[in-house]
């Protein structure tokens, strides 16, 4: 996991959000059947900033945080939780990561997924995409 990754995990499992979804956050997928309600992050980019030096270590990588819930109710009650955990971020260490600014992009959008051992068995989610610029180590000379 890398130190952003682990700056969004801590984050996320703290305050409102982590009151509930305790540590049910996980990177890149939901295992089928887990418990609910959870979420799943991923980098969708890794974007940094160079300068004419080389790097300059600054990073904004894009996160799309997928809010998983029995009801639709619950999906979107979390993802408000998150939307408003995530907007508190500015200027802050987390981790010991720098985290500069955080802003939402693109809205929100509404998901469901049927279970395969049960197709009327489905989840329900709110996908939110955030950019969180951060500072970053940069190499040293040699």
């Amino acid at each position: 996991m890398s130190l952003i990754d682990r700056a969004i995990f801590t984050h996320l499992t703290g305050g409102a959000v982590g009151a509930i979804v305790g540590d049910r956050v996980h990177p890149q997928m939901r295992r089928s059947g887990d418990p609910l309600p959870a979420i799943v992050y991923e980098r969708a980019s890794g974007a940094r900033v160079q300068s004419a030096n080389g790097q300059s270590g600054l990073a904004h990588p894009l996160y799309d945080l997928t809010c998983w819930g029995r009801t639709p109710d619950e999906a979107k009650q979390l993802a408000e939780a998150v939307r408003l955990r995530m907007s508190d971020l500015d200027r802050t260490t987390v981790a010991g990561v720098f985290i500069d600014r955080v802003r939402m992009e693109d809205g929100d959008a509404d998901l469901i997924e049927a279970q395969p051992q049960n197709e009327n068995n489905r989840v329900f989610g709110v996908s939110l995409s955030f950019r969180v610029w951060h500072r970053e180590a940069t190499p040293t000379g040699a």
